[in-house]
């Protein structure tokens, strides 16, 4: 008698019908270069363990750490689970991933990576490349300031905070800080190329779970606001100034789930509770999706006993805005009064809001 296909499942959950730690690591573990070309992708080899989709020539794989980065579009990931995650390409819930990816097929993909993972040198280690590090910010001041009409005083405390950096091709260097050391990188070009696409880069040897953040005072915050992009969360700022004891944290994207996890495991290991998350995306689709996911349909409410307090708050959806920098340049710059400030909604408020709305499509 055949198997039914909720039986071939059952492995995956544990007696409470979760999905288990070793079916979501076998899932993360399944080569996305092979994957990518089981699924009828053309790759083109661009190195060492370096190759790109032959229709979206920035999209690149590095196959040796599993890892894709999506240059045009500013994100990426590591694990086959966050591209298939990815909105454009897969679209993907992260339920839907994991069984997708403990497939007979795909786990023989997964086979095929670990064992050449077992014949790879060991990984080199992160180093901020100081030598290609620029002897002033100019170009950078100049690109955030006056293009991106980002709040002068919050870029120059940035800068003189060493937060933000120019390197030698006047990129701006966005170093990851941790604990006082500098773990990772990414780069944002100043400048358009001529298919009007921004150069951005993550370096590949940092810690893909950290990335550019900045906070109010010291010690303990209790908000954390996370951002699709630094210059989101930069525009966010300069619209609605700082909150007292909050910290602002770029995502690279909406699919950097280890990024979402590890600010909330490393702020409840250090002081024992869960701070405000306060999720301020894009308001096209990928973020909307990315709100139905993370705040209406939550999975984490709660961690190591601590209940999850979750809020929302994201730019108007109107013609020509969809971030936060589409509003602040739409008006040229100029803060909000006290009275005009996003509002931030709670979960309950934020589930009802969508609510009305579809029930008002329906009508």
């Amino acid at each position: 008698m055949k198997k039914s296909s909720n039986d071939k499942l059952k492995h995956l959950f544990d007696k409470n019908g979760r999905l288990t730690e070793k079916a979501i690591d076998d899932a993360k573990n399944v080569s996305i270069k092979e994957l990518m070309e089981s699924r009828d992708y053309i790759l083109n080899k661009e190195g060492n363990h370096y190759y790109s989709l032959a229709e979206h020539d920035s999209f690149k794989i590095h196959d040796k750490d599993n890892k894709w980065y999506w240059n045009s579009r500013g994100r990426g990931g590591v694990g086959a689970i966050t591209l298939l995650r990815d909105e454009e390409l897969f679209n993907r819930s992260f339920r839907d991933a994991v069984i997708e990816l403990n497939t007979e097929e795909a786990q023989r993909l997964q086979g095929d990576f670990s064992k050449n993972a077992l014949n790879q040198a060991p990984r080199e280690p992160y180093q901020f490349p100081t030598e290609t590090i620029a002897s002033d910010t100019d170009k950078v001041q100049k690109y955030l300031v006056e293009e991106r009409q980002l709040n002068k005083n919050i870029v120059n405390t940035l800068i003189s905070k060493g937060l933000i950096r120019q390197d030698q091709r006047n990129n701006v260097v966005y170093p990851w800080a941790k604990d006082g050391e500098i773990v990772g990188h990414n780069l944002e070009g100043t400048y358009k190329s001529e298919d009007k696409n921004r150069f951005k880069q993550v370096n590949d040897l940092g810690d893909n779970s950290e990335g550019f953040s900045f906070q109010t005072g010291q010690g303990e915050v209790k908000n954390h606001f996370y951002f699709e992009s630094e210059v989101d969360a930069m525009s966010y700022v300069s619209l609605n100034g700082l909150t007292n004891h909050s910290k602002y944290i770029a995502m690279r994207g909406v699919n950097n789930e280890e990024r979402l996890i590890k600010e909330l495991v490393d702020h409840v290991k250090k002081y024992d509770r869960t701070p405000n998350i306060v999720y301020a995306v894009d308001s096209d689709k990928a973020g909307k999706n990315f709100l139905e996911r993370e705040v209406i349909n939550a999975r984490r409410t709660e961690f190591k006993d601590e209940k999850v307090n979750y809020f929302v708050s994201t730019p108007p959806n109107t013609e020509g805005i969809k971030d936060w920098n589409d509003l602040l340049k739409a008006r040229n710059g100029k803060p909000f009064e006290p009275e005009e400030r996003t509002k931030i909604w709670s979960k309950q408020a934020y589930t009802q809001l969508q609510k009305n709305k579809t029930q008002e499509k329906e009508i």
